[in-house]
């Protein structure tokens, strides 16, 4: 080995810039058993070269490193083995799941990630305010509830509560676990629930890179992709910056899943031994195994990212090529078997999800092993290839049955989940509107989610399919499965929107590099190659001239401009407004401060920031159903008594906003709102914003008095609140022995229009005692 690793090492002193050339001749050399000139990324004098100083030798027809490892040593790789004297052992980089990068692809890949953490840290002064972390959106605040609820109460990282274990169990452990790493403060936590998002962005970035370059081993489309992925607008705003829903841990799942299923699978042309398979497949089934396990218990809509699964195993069993195995998929049905298996053990021994959600992945193993056995017995008997599918879904069929038959309560609780997906389709909440809903405006949908890389993904997402089932390419027709499966479901409801960004960035980088190449500004994705023998090497990253450099980036701008314009717009949508943020910090200080005494604290709101403000009011986000379910009936109400009567006893404060009254609405709630709660009895403003006012519900003064016989008589109140002027009025009607009463919410005085004036107490408006005009 010695010899070999000095004369590379020389090559590399007088020649450095061939480190990329040989790291990717290694890879070469590693998937093939021997390959041509036309394989080499060098040209016939370097090539000349290498095969003078020993480093290439020939054998039979073809060529070979004459040890792969002393190569790899003196190129700097810390896993290559140096005491393997022939190159014959497999070294750490073969047994674990890795890629090769080269150094420039690493520094292209580091410049990548640089972009996508940078638009999602943009909003980092709307986080963080004045020692404050405030979250993006809503949901947010219901993790950030469930891991204070767990700090506080001391409970062991795997005893999650209850309300969570059938919803997103594995998101809260991660976050408390991360929270209990950096010494479980309520700090760390909220600064773990803000960040962990970028965090599961740059990781799905990464494996979206390793899956486009695994895809097209072209190291081009890998760096594309992850670009395209960072100016997607729902891939930035579910992962930005305090945005710390479950969707994006269910990200990193998804596409760690999806890669190590891809390298389970074999890649058209390369050759791998029987001894050796197992040490190929091991790591990526684990990685599978874990991910799958993982998914389940993060979102209990998981169930539906295994349908792309099953879907590939019935398009493979009618596409296997002359000579293919079928049997080539096993690996894949063992790993998602193991997952499956892993995910039921996560329910029975800690409760957590349904049997529903947990079943599916293990199903989905099943599944492809079945349709994988089937297609080679009918390949064995001779019978016509379309069998294959027919029967696969046949038996698939017939397990349903069988299924329903033994636990019909599984399979009643299968539809229920069912009817609940479906019937939340197109209701008021925004996740489970259609892609194309009108509410985005039938073709403007996918853009304000994807730019216009949606169009570049669609064609070759068909092209992905077509080649997977005409050229039998089991990674190109898995990708594409997934793909189009996730496209129907974020049809249906764009919550699925996230998960297809995954997909899109992918696809829309294949699509972008190929046109690089119509328009003779790089070479055509090896995929595209007229040369059969580049197929199955890695294409290099060259750096461009200025001027190349220039026209590739303004060509990048079709399929990402558009989207790096609506990012911004789109993840400022979620930023907490400074009304919303001011609103909030007035209601902590309120509650918070020596001289409130009322057991009550809830914030009654519009319920899409109402966890923000009963988080900052009390620390208890956990629900907004009572808010969506009565908060705009409150509004439009014409019988403010009755919702006086309900809200004495819950709620402490009311966020009203003005924006949300109709135009010419009058006699409601909501109208006299917009008047300082004129005509109300028992609605205080204590801070008032551009858009926003919040209001106390107080008990409110009696005042009594006396007047002619029937006359009206009106109280009008003068005052400021956050320095705008107010002006109250409340008008009641004398008693036919000229006595009036009447309820007012502001203390202060009052002109009555009867005459003279009245003081009202602040303890009078806050115990409902009665002055006397």
């Amino acid at each position: 080995m010695s010899d070999v690793r000095a004369a590379t090492t020389a090559l590399l002193a007088d020649r450095p810039a061939l480190a990329d050339a040989l790291d990717t001749l290694v890879e070469v050399d590693r998937s093939q058993d021997t390959w041509t000139f036309d394989d080499a990324p060098v040209d016939s004098g370097v090539f000349g070269e290498l095969v003078g100083r020993g480093i290439v030798v020939e054998s039979g027809d073809g060529y070979v490193l004459a040890d792969r490892q002393a190569v790899r040593a003196a190129l700097g790789d810390p896993d290559a083995d140096p005491s393997d004297a022939d190159g014959a052992a497999v070294s750490l980089r073969d047994r674990v799941p890795s890629l090769s990068v080269s150094s420039r692809a690493a520094w292209f890949l580091a410049a990548s990630l640089l972009v996508v953490v940078a638009l999602r840290v943009f909003v980092f002064p709307r986080v963080f305010r004045a020692g404050h972390v405030v979250l993006l959106g809503n949901d947010p605040y219901y993790y950030r509830y469930l891991v204070s609820a767990m700090q506080q109460s001391g409970a062991g990282l795997l005893d999650v509560p209850a309300r969570i274990t059938r919803g997103e169990p594995l998101l809260v452990v991660v976050l408390v676990g991360a929270t209990r790493l950096l010494g479980g403060s309520a700090s760390a936590a909220a600064h773990v629930t803000a960040w962990y998002p970028v965090v599961a962005a740059v990781v799905t970035a990464v494996a979206c890179y390793l899956l486009a370059t695994t895809l097209s081993h072209d190291r081009r489309v890998g760096i594309t992709a992850v670009l395209v992925l960072a100016v997607l607008p729902v891939h930035a705003y579910r992962t930005a910056l305090g945005f710390g829903d479950h969707h994006a841990l269910d990200l990193v799942w998804l596409s760690l899943t999806v890669l190590a299923a891809v390298r389970l699978l074999p890649g058209a042309g390369v050759a791998v031994s029987d001894d050796s398979g197992w040490r190929r497949h091991l790591p990526w089934g684990c990685v599978l195994a874990g991910s799958v396990a993982a998914q389940a218990h993060s979102w209990n809509a998981a169930p539906l990212l295994f349908v792309p699964l099953v879907v590939y195993a019935v398009a493979r069993s009618a596409a296997l090529a002359d000579g293919e195995s079928p049997l080539a998929d096993l690996p894949l049905a063992a790993a998602l078997t193991a997952g499956g298996v892993l995910a039921v053990a996560g329910h029975v021994l800690l409760g957590w999800q349904s049997p529903v959600i947990v079943a599916p992945p293990l199903l989905a193993g099943l599944g492809v092993g079945a349709a994988a056995l089937i297609a080679a017995g009918v390949r064995r008997v001779g019978v016509p290839s379309w069998t294959a599918p027919v029967l696969t879904t046949a038996s698939g069929v017939a397990a349903f049955a069988v299924v329903a038959t033994i636990d019909p309560s599984f399979v009643a609780e299968l539809q229920q989940e069912g009817a609940r997906f479906v019937g939340q389709s197109g209701s008021s909440i925004v996740e489970t509107k259609s892609l194309f809903s009108t509410t985005y405006g039938l073709f403007a949908g996918p853009i304000f989610f994807y730019g216009t890389a949606l169009l570049f993904a669609l064609p070759a997402g068909a092209w992905a399919v077509y080649t997977g089932v005409a050229r039998s390419r089991p990674r190109w027709l898995l990708t594409g499965c997934y793909g189009t499966v996730l496209f129907a479901f974020a049809v249906t409801q764009v919550r699925f929107s996230g998960e297809l960004s995954v997909f899109v960035a992918v696809f829309a980088a294949v699509a972008f590099v190929y046109f690089l190449s119509v328009v003779d500004l790089a070479d055509p994705p090896l995929d595209f190659s007229a040369r059969s023998s580049d197929r199955e090497r890695v294409r290099s990253l060259a750096i461009p001239t200025r001027s190349r450099a220039l026209r590739i980036g303004v060509a990048f701008l079709l399929v990402g401009g558009l989207g790096a314009v609506m990012t911004p717009l789109r993840t400022n949508t979620l930023v907490q407004s400074d009304d919303a943020y001011h609103a909030a910090t007035h209601v902590e200080a309120a509650l918070n401060a020596p001289d409130w005494t009322d057991d009550t604290t809830y914030v009654f709101s519009r319920w899409s920031r109402n966890r923000l403000y009963n988080w900052f009011g009390s620390g208890n986000s956990r629900s907004y159903w009572y808010a969506r379910s009565n908060y705009d009936d409150f509004l439009r109400s014409t019988t403010p008594g009755k919702w006086n009567d309900r809200l004495q006893d819950r709620a402490a404060f009311v966020v009203f906003d003005t924006n949300s009254v109709p135009d010419g609405a009058t006699g409601t709630i909501g109208s006299a709102l917009t008047a300082w709660g004129s005509g109300l009895a028992h609605y205080r403003a204590v801070w008032a914003g551009d858009a926003k006012t919040v209001y106390r519900v107080v008990p409110g003064a009696t005042v009594t008095g006396t007047a002619a016989s029937n006359a009206s008589v009106t109280l009008t109140h003068e005052g400021t609140v956050s320095g705008q002027a107010v002006t109250y009025t409340r008008t009641t009607t004398a008693a036919a022995n000229g006595t009036y009463t009447v309820t007012v919410a502001y203390p202060g005085a009052y002109s009555v229009s009867t005459g003279g004036t009245v003081t009202v107490p602040a303890a009078a408006v806050g115990n409902g005692t009665t002055v006397s005009a």
